[in-house]
């Protein structure tokens, strides 16, 4: 990367569609959001690759319709609009955090955080939840 852009690139929230995480290189700015008119895919595309830590395992998103679970568990969930959806997860990657449940869905692998107020088969899933 050019010493130029890591000095002048800020971390901004967009004019047009207030997303956090848009930058600024001088006057230039380059969005996330796809919908923008400020939109950079080549931004998008850097963003997307870069890994991310989660605990000692390096992490990279990568959603490309690929996923399939180890161990297939289904999560019934109803939102706050009364909507039902039916996840296929991963029971390897269930996490509790505080009043949600975090697991990796198919087809992507993308995670999910759920509320354990709308499961409606949270006996069946915290069953599942690794033991600390």
């Amino acid at each position: 990367m050019n010493i130029l852009k890591v000095l002048f690139t800020t971390v901004v929230v967009c004019p047009e569609c207030r997303t956090k995480s848009a930058k600024k290189y001088f006057s230039k700015i380059s969005c996330l959001n796809h919908r923008c008119s400020k939109f950079d895919q080549q931004y998008y595309l850097e963003n997307q690759a870069a890994p991310r830590k989660h605990g000692e395992e390096t992490v990279y998103k990568k959603f490309d319709g690929s996923f399939e679970p180890e161990k297939v568990v289904v999560i019934r969930y109803r939102n706050y609009q009364g909507d039902d959806r039916e996840f296929r997860a991963d029971a390897n990657s269930l996490q509790m955090k505080k009043n949600h449940v975090s697991v990796c869905v198919a087809p992507t692998g993308e995670r999910l955080t759920l509320s354990r107020d709308y499961i409606q088969n949270i006996t069946e899933v915290e069953r599942l939840l690794p033991n600390k």
